[in-house]
C-alpha cells in the first residue's frame, strides 16, 4: 500500500477502506443521486456486494409488497408466496440462492434452487401469485 497523507500507519490503512460509510438507506440514496455504476472498480469487493444486495433488497421488498397479506401468512419454507418471490427474483436479478434463503427464511440455499426449478417446470400452485408480482413489479435489479 502506498504512503498516504498520514503515513503508512494502521489508522490510515483502516480509513482507506469502506469509502462509503453509512446506513443502507444512505448508500442507496448516494447511488441514486450520483448514478454510480454498481460494480465500479473504485469500490472494494465488500462495497460491490453491499450495492448488489441493496438492489436485491429493493426488488425483494417490491415483490413482497405486491402480494396479498393473507398469502404471506404461510410461514413454511416452501410456501407458495416464497417460491413465487424467489422465482421472480431469480428471473429479474442475479440474487444468490443463499441470500434468498436467508431473506425468505427458506433454510439453506438449496431450497430456493429446488423450488424455483420445480415452479418453472410446473407453475400450478404459484402461478396466480407470480402473475401478481409480474404485473406490479417492473424492471430488473
Amino acid at each position: 500500500m502506498e504512503n498516504g497523507p498520514a503515513g503508512k500507519g494502521k489508522a490510515y490503512e483502516s480509513m482507506s477502506r469502506g469509502r462509503a460509510l453509512g446506513s443502507g438507506d444512505f448508500k442507496r440514496e448516494l447511488l441514486r443521486e450520483h448514478n454510480l455504476a454498481a460494480l465500479t472498480r473504485a469500490w472494494d469487493a465488500q462495497g460491490a456486494k453491499e450495492v448488489r444486495e441493496g438492489r436485491w433488497r429493493e426488488l425483494l421488498d417490491a415483490c413482497i409488497a405486491a402480494l396479498p397479506v393473507a398469502a404471506r401468512k404461510d410461514v413454511r419454507k416452501c410456501a407458495a408466496w416464497k417460491v413465487a418471490v424467489a422465482t421472480h427474483m431469480k428471473a429479474a436479478s442475479d440474487a444468490s440462492n443463499d441470500w434468498l434463503a436467508r431473506q425468505l427464511d427458506m433454510g439453506s440455499g438449496t431450497y430456493p434452487s429446488k423450488h424455483v426449478g420445480l415452479a418453472r417446470r410446473n407453475p400450478g400452485r404459484t402461478a396466480a401469485l407470480s402473475a401478481k408480482i409480474a404485473r406490479k413489479v417492473k424492471g430488473k435489479a
